[in-house]
């Protein structure tokens, strides 16, 4: 993914709608794109992390072939009978009736 993740991915917080979480600064004259940005917690950010299990507070993002923070189509935690923890899509039929919502 390289080191320009860091900056999209920041970029990305910094634009979502649901409470502005990083704020950002753009250096037009830079030529590098990992100096182009500057980015700091917005004030009283410190919310977010009571708030990171609600789907809706960050922007979408891809990873090993999941989204996360697809408020759409949520992955949730579950527990199998031996309770050992799998994933899997909110809504969908679990693996089996013993499962319990994690």
């Amino acid at each position: 993914m390289g080191d320009l993740y860091l900056t999209k991915r920041r970029l990305e917080w910094s634009r979502h709608g649901h409470g502005r979480v990083v704020e950002c600064r753009e250096h037009p004259g830079e030529q590098s794109e990992l100096k182009r940005w500057s980015f700091r917690w917005h004030a009283r950010s410190e919310t977010i992390l009571e708030a990171l299990p609600d789907v809706h507070i960050g922007p979408p993002v891809a990873i090993g072939g999941a989204v996360a923070y697809d408020a759409a189509r949520p992955w949730v935690c579950r527990f199998d009978a031996g309770d050992t923890p799998y994933l899997s899509r909110r809504g969908e039929a679990a693996a089996s009736t013993n499962d319990r919502r994690g």
